[in-house]
């Protein structure tokens, strides 16, 4: 063991604490409840957030093989997936406390873009928004393999490590 943490503890261990910093502040300082536990039963929202730092500690720490890394994204897309969609399938039947705000608001990344049209001028977040779209476009489109590669070696490096 090389210091306090084996090598590979290291990540989990800080994505685990980054989590926690992240979401304690938010379970004290937000009116209302943003964690889905905390909505059902006042105080289990600290159990929700030992949960995340530790799925993200569990994530990172299988992540960080190469071989399992196309595994283990299907596996928090997946989770991500369920958990994301099948909240808002329950609120749109009327379940309101699935919903972040208790009622159904239109989408971020529309409202990002309808503003400014309705308003008839840009802002910073839609030229963030547009240069964010035109980058991953252009990263697709210049590097294809980041979409169609099949698993295993990475294309162009004959040791399949990146040359790590």
């Amino acid at each position: 063991m090389s210091g306090l943490l084996k090598k590979s503890l290291r990540l989990p261990f800080a994505v685990f604490l980054f989590v926690l910093f992240l979401l304690i502040p938010v379970q004290l300082k937000v009116e209302n409840p943003m964690l889905l536990l905390e909505r059902f039963l006042p105080g289990a929202g600290w159990f929700e957030i030992a949960l995340i730092a530790l799925y993200g500690a569990i994530v990172a720490y299988h992540m960080q093989d190469p071989s399992k890394v196309q595994v283990w994204r299907r596996y928090t897309w997946l989770a991500f997936s369920v958990l994301f969609f099948s909240q808002l399938v329950l609120g749109l039947f009327g379940f309101e406390r699935f919903l972040m705000t208790g009622k159904l608001h239109l989408p971020i990344p529309m409202m990002i873009l309808a503003g400014p049209i309705y308003r008839g001028h840009l802002s910073v977040m839609s030229i963030l928004f547009v240069s964010t779209l035109v980058g991953a476009v252009t990263s697709a489109i210049l590097e294809p393999s980041i979409l169609s590669a099949p698993p295993g070696k990475p294309e162009g490096h004959p040791s399949g490590t990146n040359g790590r």
